[in-house]
């Protein structure tokens, strides 16, 4: 009978039990050794054992790597949509923080560096409101004139495109400064001239020219100065050959020779204008040469500002 000899254990199975135990009590020192909130040592023994694990969606994540979804996440590395990043200053991404204490683009932040609106800054670039008023100094060029402290309106820079329409009346209106504005039309007729005297009659309507005193017949300018200007004299015959008549405005006892009609010409105009103070007497006459035929006189003007 044989006796069942032990064998010894390969050398290979020997060196496979040791390292075994030594990893088995590895195991169980870290375990016993990392406390649960020991943050620091929980990360690095889940990224030792599973290096593919992330915290995605924890509640609080004080000190986490990533926090994709957390609630608070006071100092992460990431805290791409944290509700509360308390201290983002110490975040490398803060992108979409609700609400944070310093934060470049945060929604809501005390102290925002690059603010694309501030609505209530106290400063623009760096300088107080008071910087950008202007409160001396001569205005350059424009519309104005005068100081930044005290502007007027330019000379001559109010032009008509400027007036909004209908937007003044005659009260806005100083009729001295204005020059040529129609005050009205100014009709007449002087009938059965002499052919060797003066006949004259009123500056409007229609009358029989007279020889009488010129008080006798003149009419009264308004209150306002005006200028006659514009006349039209036409005779119902023509004056003859070698004969006239000349055609005059008064103006109280001051005759103004207009124009000429002679020969077989029948009308004669005049530009002006002839002054007409406010409040004076006028009217219209004829002085005839070479003894015209005789003929009835139409004429008509216009009464404007100076």
């Amino acid at each position: 009978m044989f006796k069942r000899r032990l064998q010894l254990p390969s050398p290979a199975l020997v060196i496979s039990m040791v390292t075994l135990s030594l990893v088995l009590g590895g195991t169980a020192v870290a375990a016993s050794t990392a406390s649960h909130n020991d943050a620091k040592a929980d990360t690095a023994l889940v990224k030792n054992l599973a290096p593919s694990l992330s915290v995605m969606h924890a509640k609080t994540a004080a000190s986490a790597t990533n926090a994709t979804h957390a609630t608070s996440a006071d100092s992460a590395t990431n805290a791409t949509n944290a509700t509360n990043a308390t201290n983002a200053t110490h975040a490398t991404s803060a992108d979409s923080a609700t609400n944070a204490t310093n934060a470049t683009n945060a929604t809501n932040a005390i102290n925002a560096a690059s603010a694309t609106n501030a609505t209530d800054a106290s400063e623009l670039g760096g300088a107080g409101a008071s910087a950008y008023v202007k409160s001396a100094g001569v205005i350059p060029a424009g519309d104005l004139a005068g100081t930044y402290g005290s502007p007027t309106i330019a000379a001559g820079a109010v032009t008509g495109a400027k007036v909004a329409a209908n937007s003044l009346t005659g009260a806005n209106i100083d009729e001295s400064t204005l020059s040529g504005i129609g005050a009205g039309v100014m009709t007449g007729r002087l009938n059965t001239l002499s052919p060797t005297i003066v006949n004259g009659g009123p500056g409007v309507g229609t009358s029989t020219g007279t020889s009488a005193s010129i008080l006798t017949y003149q009419t009264v300018s308004p209150s306002v100065a005006l200028v006659a200007r514009d006349f039209t004299f036409r005779l119902s015959a023509p004056p003859g050959t070698g004969a006239s008549r000349d055609m005059e405005f008064v103006v109280g006892s001051g005759a103004t020779v207009m124009c000429t009609i002679s020969g077989s010409a029948t009308s004669c105009t005049a530009p002006g204008p002839v002054s007409l103070p406010a409040g004076t007497p006028f009217s219209v006459q004829t002085e005839p040469h070479s003894s015209p035929a005789a003929a009835d006189l139409s004429f008509g003007y216009l009464l404007t500002t100076p």
